[in-house]
């Protein structure tokens, strides 16, 4: 199937900016092999070809109900996570406030503009921008090998391909494989685009954007095989813009689609919110003494005494100056509000999905797990983050210091300026505070499924365990 696949995609290339055949559509892009060495010696030689290629896939994807699952179980599903344009699609329209439809500038030249290179794993945040920061996603290893292309990333037979002159995000002329092959090859345009010379490709290894299999030689084969002068009416409509800048989606989001809420969560914690609101509402009120004491020395002379224009300035702007800052503390208290009833919704609402019922299922029925919990509990590491130092006894409450999801990735992390401290206790395990989160080592016993049989696996004989309880 891929060399079929290889021969539709790579006939006639010069033409793929004229009037392009249906069946060229059809296979991967690209038939360099950059991970052909790898994908030759990973694991046993007898291995089918599909296992080959799942093994490309990441470990594990988030369902979204916040779940963890498998990510062979759910090939597509993860794919679709992994290319999820969802959020940008939805403001398509106002991208062009955001960024200039250019490629992206290359890797060098963002060390030049002072930009740390930050990694995330979120398709949506690629090349977004900050001041002194820039996000970008590593290539999955599934999209530099053509046999995926053409299991996971091809249109089946009788497929309608064919793309419109104008593309649209999530079209409906377009199955679900042709969307998904505009997001990967767009994405694939980004990084011909980020790394146009040998020092971009230095930089993207150090910084691990590159699987380290990738050699420059194959990778400017590659990049000459996406024909990036004609790639425009193949890709998403997303990687038309090259950078876009944070603080402009934080504002088009927040007033098209989640008010009160950005495109980036701005504060992580309630103490934060107020800091940065009320900051601004301090800096406007020391203007307003400001202007208050220069009317007043204006009322003090007698040509603006008698000035009747003077005075009513003068009066509409002492009324305001006392109600303005009453009603800008006020609708700063009402947003906090909204925002904190949101998110008790959320933590309310989320065992209802059966997470907290599923993990306390997992808990053993005796106390060899060293646990001092209840069975029919939900155990703590069900919450996510949790903001407070001491779990003893408070376990019924836990709702309020943390999410009942899965931690977020360690990229998640990172981006949100988040360091990462080592603990020894359990306990300190996912507590986070502003700047910092601790976390345990995973110890060396617990990867030993020996260890698993010998001392953390109850034996019962006739549905009675055989541990000691004390």
């Amino acid at each position: 199937m891929l060399e079929s696949c290889l021969v539709l995609e790579m006939v006639d290339n010069a033409q793929i900016g004229g009037e392009v055949g249906r069946e060229e559509y059809q296979g991967p892009p690209f038939s360099i092999r950059l991970l052909e060495h790898e994908i030759e010696h990973a694991g046993d030689a007898s291995r089918r070809d599909r296992d080959r290629l799942l093994s490309l896939l990441p470990a594990s994807y988030r369902k979204e109900s916040g779940d963890l699952a498998a990510a062979t179980q759910h090939v597509t599903a993860c794919v679709e996570k992994e290319l999820d344009l969802q959020r940008l699609a939805s403001i398509h329209g106002w991208l062009w406030v955001a960024g200039l439809p250019l490629p992206p500038r290359p890797l060098h030249h963002q060390l030049l503009l002072s930009r740390e290179i930050f990694v995330t794993e979120r398709m949506d945040m690629h090349l977004v921008w900050t001041t002194g920061r820039i996000f970008l996603k590593p290539i999955p290893r599934f999209l530099l090998e053509p046999g995926f292309w053409a299991e996971y990333l091809c249109c089946a037979h009788g497929c309608d391909g064919s793309l419109d002159e104008r593309p649209v995000l999530r079209g409906t002329q377009n199955c679900e494989r042709q969307s998904l092959r505009q997001r990967a090859l767009g994405f694939l345009f980004s990084y011909a685009a980020l790394i146009s010379h040998e020092s971009d490709f230095r930089i993207a290894q150090d910084k691990h954007l590159l699987p380290p299999s990738v050699h420059w030689p194959k990778w400017r084969t590659f990049v000459e095989q996406l024909d990036t002068e004609n790639v425009y009416p193949r890709i998403d409509p997303r990687f038309h813009h090259g950078e876009l800048r944070l603080s402009r989606l934080n504002k088009i989001y927040a007033l098209s689609q989640t008010p009160l809420r950005g495109y980036m969560a701005r504060w992580d914690q309630y103490s934060a919110f107020f800091r940065d609101n009320f900051a601004w509402l301090a800096s406007a009120t020391i203007y307003i003494i400001i202007v208050l004491t220069a009317m007043q020395v204006g009322l003090a002379t007698e040509s603006l005494a008698r000035n009747d224009a003077f005075q009513s300035a003068s009066y509409g702007f002492t009324v305001f100056s006392i109600l303005g800052p009453l009603i800008s503390a006020a609708l700063i208290i009402l947003a906090f509000c909204c925002i904190f009833i949101s998110n008790l919704k959320k933590k309310e609402a989320a065992p209802v999905t059966g997470v907290n019922h599923n993990l306390a299922k997992l808990m053993p029925a005796c106390s060899r797990s060293k646990m001092n919990f209840p069975p029919d509990s939900p155990r703590p590491y069900s919450m996510d983050e949790l903001s407070v130092p001491r779990l003893n006894n408070i376990h019924d409450h836990l709702w309020l210091a943390g999410r009942p999801i899965p931690a977020r990735p360690l990229t998640y992390q990172i981006v949100s300026l988040q360091a990462i401290t080592i603990t020894e206790d359990i306990y300190l395990h996912l507590v986070w505070e502003p700047g910092r989160m601790f976390l345990k080592p995973l110890p060396r016993y617990l990867l030993s499924s020996a260890f698993w049989t010998e001392h953390l696996v109850c034996q019962q004989e006739q549905n009675n365990c055989l541990c000691s309880t004390n």
